[in-house]
């Protein structure tokens, strides 16, 4: 008489498939946070050159200058940044656009 072990392969399953599940409904909240911090990427740079600049008022010449330098490293720094996040935003909604295109036209098909 073989061992039975029904029991341990259903709760392997309730397992495997609650973790799968658990990793979907993240996807929305993920995509949530993501988009509140490119919304923060995108004023933060304004704030920041005010703070700059106000900060280079208190310094001597010579250092208003290397200051200057730095913060124009710094924004440049951060508009790449940024445009490299837009990109990667445009290219996950597209992805997305996509499955549900596929999806609405295989559900079509089943019809």
């Amino acid at each position: 008489m073989p061992i039975e072990t029904t029991n341990y392969m259903i709760l392997g399953f309730a397992v495997a498939f609650g973790a799968i599940g658990l990793h979907l409904f993240s996807f929305p909240l993920r995509a949530r946070n993501f988009k509140a911090d490119l919304q923060a990427l995108e004023t933060a740079p304004k704030a920041s050159s005010s703070k700059v600049s106000n900060t280079a008022s208190k310094r001597t010449a010579s250092k208003k200058t290397a200051s200057k330098k730095t913060a124009s490293k710094k924004t440049a720094k951060k508009a790449a940044k940024k445009t490299a996040v837009k990109k990667a935003v445009k290219k996950a909604t597209k992805k997305a656009a996509k499955k549900a295109v596929k999806k609405a036209a295989k559900k079509a098909a089943r019809r």
